[in-house]
């Protein structure tokens, strides 16, 4: 059985180890208290790993499924929510998504199970502090 902090940490690893296959440059960390501040923040993307719940399910007497969330957040100081601007990040964050969809996660016994991608671009925090702010969430199975 993995637990969401060692699924986490090998995600972050995974993003770390695959960055030259992105077409932008990032820091991925993993963080279980993540408070990121605006003068943290760059026009390169920080990826913050956050291992979020597990949710335990019953399959036999012997045997339990565990389905783990990780939180994976994008972001980025921006200049304006101009297209030209969004768009390029916005594209970066379905890259880590569909990633993360594809990825067998190396010393960790757990599969992806399912994802999602919310929000895509928070409007929040770009008209609140200049921030491009995107969530994609995955959901990874282990039994026991």
């Amino acid at each position: 059985m993995s637990t969401a902090f060692e699924i986490a940490t090998a995600i972050a690893e995974a993003l770390t180890d695959s960055a030259d296959d992105f077409d932008l440059d990032f820091t991925a960390v993993e963080e279980w208290l993540p408070c990121r501040e605006l003068s943290d923040l760059t026009t390169d993307p920080i990826i913050t790993v956050v291992p979020v719940s597990a949710e335990l399910e019953t399959l036999s007497r012997a045997a339990v499924k565990r389905m783990v969330r990780i939180d994976v957040a994008i972001q980025a100081k921006i200049a304006d929510t101009e297209p030209d601007t969004i768009s390029p990040l916005a594209a970066f964050a379905e890259a880590v998504a569909q990633f993360l969809h594809f990825l067998k996660l190396d010393g960790v016994d757990a599969i992806w199970a399912r994802g999602a991608h919310s929000p895509i671009f928070s409007r929040e925090t770009a008209d609140e502090f200049s921030a491009f702010t995107s969530i994609v969430s995955a959901w990874y199975m282990t039994t026991e």
